[in-house]
C-alpha cells in the first residue's frame, strides 16, 4: 500500500461580493430580497409568523419586528446536533423574547419635580423639572410631551415651551461606551483596537497566500486565540521540516526528502494501523504474558494444627501485552486487585493453621495484545497441602559371634548351629512425632512389645530350620497427639534377613564313611564334612574356582555345590585335563546326585594317595 504526502492547509477568503458599476449606476436594482437573508433586520406581521420559520433562517442574537404586537423580538438559536450511542440527529431550535433597545426610554414617572426615566437595558436617569414659584400651581410650567431624535430628549410644557436633554450613548462615533450590533456593521476604512475582538458566531478574515513563507494559523479553542506557528511544528513540508530517511537495504538510495510510504508486507508479523492520525507501524510478534504462581515460606512436613508464616505470590509476567486486569483469589474470595502499574501481587499469612492453609490460591490475569488489541485471559493455580513426613525407622543391631562358620554379609549356612543376639531401638529423629513403643518378631519367636526405645531378644538359629532364611523385624510406634486433627498413627519398621546359603565343599573319605558324609547333607550337621573336608563359607559360584584336596591312598574324592543350574560344572581339569568322567557317579541316569539343594561330584571309585592334587572348576 502507499500513502500519499500530506498537503500543507492554505488559510483565506479571496473576494468579495457585490453589485456590477453598471448596476451601481443603474441606481434601482435591488442587490437582494432581505427576507432571505440570514441576521438582516427583518419585520414581520405578527409573531405567529415569525415562530413558523425555520432556525435557519435567524442568527442568534438576531432582532425582529412584530406588526400586529408592535414590538421588537430576540432570537435565540440552538444550534443541531448528532449523537451517536444510539444514533440520533437534533435539529436546530429557536425560541423568542420581546426586546428592548438598550438606551430607548420604556418608561418614566415623576416624584416631586423629579422625573426618572427607564432605559431598554434597565437601566435609570432623572432629570428635574423647572419649579413654578411659590403660591398658586403654575400648570404651563408643566411637561405636556416629549420625543426622541437620535440621543436627544425633547419636551413640550404646558405653556408651549420647550427644552431638550442629551440621553447617555449615542449612535455616533468615536464611541467610548459598549454597543450590541445585532445587524451588519460596514467599515470602509480600518479598524485598530488594543484589546480583544470577539465573535460568537462565525469570524471571517482574508489573507494573501506565500508559497515562501511556512507559517500556518492555529486556533485553540480553549482560550479563542486566533495565532501563527512554522508549519514544522505540526508535521507540515515547510523549510527546514522534512522528514529524510535512509534505507538499510544493499540497494537501497543513500537518502533523502520522504514523499510517499510504501509497505511491502512479507511477513505476518508486521502490523500497519492508522488511528485519528497516527499512522503505527508494529513488527514482530509482542511477547505475551508467562503468569506463575509463588508461595515462600510454607512448610509441607507439618501437623495440620501447627501454626504456619507463609506469602503467596501471583507475578504478572506481563511480557510486552497491556494490563487490564489483574486478580489473586483464594478459593473464591479475592484477596488483591491490580489497580493499574503493579507487576505482581502478594498477600501474606502469619500464624494460620495448616488445616486453614489447605486451600487452592489462583491468579487471574485479563491483557490485550497491543499489536491486534485481542484480548488474553490466563488463569495460574497453586494447592497447598500437607505432607507429613514419618518419623525416622528403628535401626536394628546383631551380635552372631555364636553362630556356627558365622553370619558374614548376614549369610548363615545351611544347618549351621548357635544364636543371634538382636537388638532394635528407635530412631532420633522423631521429626515431631509422638514415640508410644517398640515391638518385635525375631524369626519364627511371638511378636513382644515394650514402652522402653530399644527391644531385644536372642533368637536360636535352628528355631527356623536348617535351611530357611531368618527375619528380625522391630518397629516403632508413634501417634500426632495434640497436632493434628484427627490423631494420626505412624508405624516405622526395620527387617533385616539372615539368608542360608549352600557353599562350595570338597574332601576325602573312606569309602566305608560316605553314608554317613552324604546323610550329614540331608540333616545340615557341618561336622561330619568338615572332619576329612573343607566347606569355602560364602563361596557359592564354583566356576574358576581351585579346590585342592590331599589324601592317602583308597580314599572317594567328594566336589559339592549349590544344586542350582547355573552352578552345574562343565570340566573339573588337571593342568588343562578335563577329569570330570572320574566324577560322574551312576546315579539317576550317570548324572551327580540331588541331596537336599547339594548336587555331589563323586569319584566312581577310591583314588590313589593324593598330596594334593588341585582342579580348576568350570560351569
Amino acid at each position: 500500500m502507499a500513502f500519499d504526502p500530506v498537503q500543507e492547509p492554505t488559510l483565506g477568503i479571496v473576494g468579495q461580493t457585490g453589485l456590477s458599476p453598471e448596476a451601481i449606476a443603474e441606481g434601482n436594482i435591488a442587490f437582494a430580497d432581505v427576507r432571505f437573508i440570514r441576521g438582516a433586520f427583518k419585520v414581520y406581521a405578527s409573531q405567529s409568523l415569525i415562530d413558523a420559520q425555520d432556525p435557519a433562517q435567524f442568527n442568534d442574537g438576531q432582532i425582529v419586528y412584530a406588526e400586529h404586537e408592535k414590538a421588537l423580538f430576540r432570537m435565540d438559536i440552538t444550534p443541531g446536533f448528532t449523537t451517536f450511542n444510539p444514533f440520533t440527529v437534533h435539529p436546530a431550535t429557536k425560541s423568542s423574547a420581546s426586546f428592548n433597545w438598550p438606551n430607548s426610554i420604556i418608561s418614566a414617572s415623576v416624584v416631586g419635580s423629579t422625573m426618572t426615566f427607564t432605559k431598554g437595558d434597565n437601566s435609570t436617569f432623572d432629570v428635574t423639572l423647572p419649579s413654578g414659584g411659590s403660591g398658586s400651581a403654575d400648570t404651563g410650567s408643566l411637561i405636556a410631551t416629549a420625543s426622541v431624535a437620535g440621543n436627544t430628549m425633547t419636551f413640550t410644557k404646558g405653556d408651549g415651551d420647550t427644552f431638550s436633554v442629551a440621553l447617555p450613548g449615542g449612535d455616533s462615533f468615536p464611541y467610548t461606551g459598549s454597543a450590541l450590533i445585532t445587524g451588519s456593521l460596514g467599515v470602509t476604512g480600518s479598524i485598530s483596537t488594543t484589546g480583544d475582538i470577539s465573535s460568537s458566531g462565525a469570524l471571517f478574515i482574508s489573507a494573501s497566500e506565500s508559497s515562501t513563507v511556512d507559517k500556518v494559523a492555529l486556533y485553540d479553542n480553549t482560550t479563542g486565540q486566533l495565532f501563527y506557528t512554522a508549519s514544522s511544528a505540526i508535521g507540515g513540508g515547510g523549510s527546514g521540516s522534512s522528514i529524510n530517511a535512509t534505507g538499510s537495504l544493499a540497494d537501497a538510495s543513500p537518502g533523502g526528502v520522504v514523499n510517499t510510504i510504501t509497505i511491502t508486507d512479507f511477513d505476518a508479523d508486521v502490523v500497519v494501523r492508522y488511528d485519528a492520525g497516527n499512522l503505527n507501524f508494529i513488527f514482530g510478534i509482542p511477547t505475551p504474558p508467562t503468569p506463575s504462581m509463588n508461595i515462600s515460606g510454607f512448610i509441607t512436613n507439618k501437623f495440620n494444627l501447627e501454626l504456619q508464616t507463609y506469602t503467596v505470590t501471583g507475578n504478572f509476567g506481563i511480557g510486552q501485552y497491556s494490563l487490564i486486569t489483574g486478580s489473586l483469589l483464594s478459593g473464591s474470595d479475592v484477596l488483591e486487585l491490580a489497580t493499574g502499574s503493579e507487576t505482581f501481587l502478594s498477600r501474606d499469612f502469619e500464624d494460620v493453621t495448616g488445616e486453614i492453609a489447605e486451600k487452592t490460591y489462583s491468579l487471574q490475569l485479563t491483557s490485550s495484545n497491543p499489536a491486534t488489541n485481542e484480548i488474553d485471559k490466563q488463569l495460574e493455580q497453586q494447592t497447598l497441602s500437607l505432607n507429613k513426613l514419618n518419623a525416622g525407622s528403628p535401626t536394628n543391631t546383631f551380635i552372631t559371634t555364636e553362630v556356627e562358620l558365622g553370619a558374614a554379609s548376614n549369610k548363615i549356612e545351611v544347618g549351621a548351629t548357635g544364636s543371634i543376639q538382636f537388638t532394635g531401638s528407635k530412631s532420633s529423629s522423631d521429626d515431631n512425632w509422638t514415640f508410644v513403643s517398640m515391638s518385635a518378631t525375631p524369626g519364627l519367636d511371638p511378636f513382644f512389645t515394650s514402652a522402653n526405645t530399644s527391644i531385644n531378644a536372642n533368637y536360636n538359629v535352628r528355631t527356623s530350620g536348617i535351611a530357611d532364611n531368618i527375619t528380625f523385624t522391630s518397629t516403632a510406634n508413634y501417634d500426632s497427639a495434640t497436632l493434628n486433627n484427627p490423631v494420626v498413627y505412624n508405624n516405622r519398621s526395620d527387617s533385616d534377613t539372615f539368608s542360608r546359603i549352600r557353599s562350595l565343599r570338597f574332601g576325602a573319605f573312606s569309602e566305608s564313611d560316605t553314608a554317613s558324609i552324604e546323610n550329614s547333607l540331608s540333616t545340615g550337621d557341618l561336622g561330619a564334612f568338615q572332619a576329612g573336608g573343607t566347606i569355602y563359607k560364602g563361596t557359592i559360584n564354583p566356576n574358576n574356582q581351585t579346590v585342592s584336596i590331599s589324601h592317602t591312598t583308597g580314599k572317594v574324592e567328594y566336589i559339592i555345590t549349590d544344586d542350582a543350574s547355573s552352578y552345574t560344572l562343565s570340566a573339573i581339569e588337571v593342568s588343562g585335563n578335563n577329569f570330570i568322567g572320574t566324577f560322574q557317579h551312576s546315579v539317576a541316569g550317570g548324572s551327580p546326585q540331588i541331596i537336599n539343594g547339594y548336587r555331589v561330584y563323586k569319584s566312581s571309585t577310591p583314588l590313589g594317595a593324593a598330596n594334593p592334587i588341585s582342579y580348576l572348576l568350570k560351569t
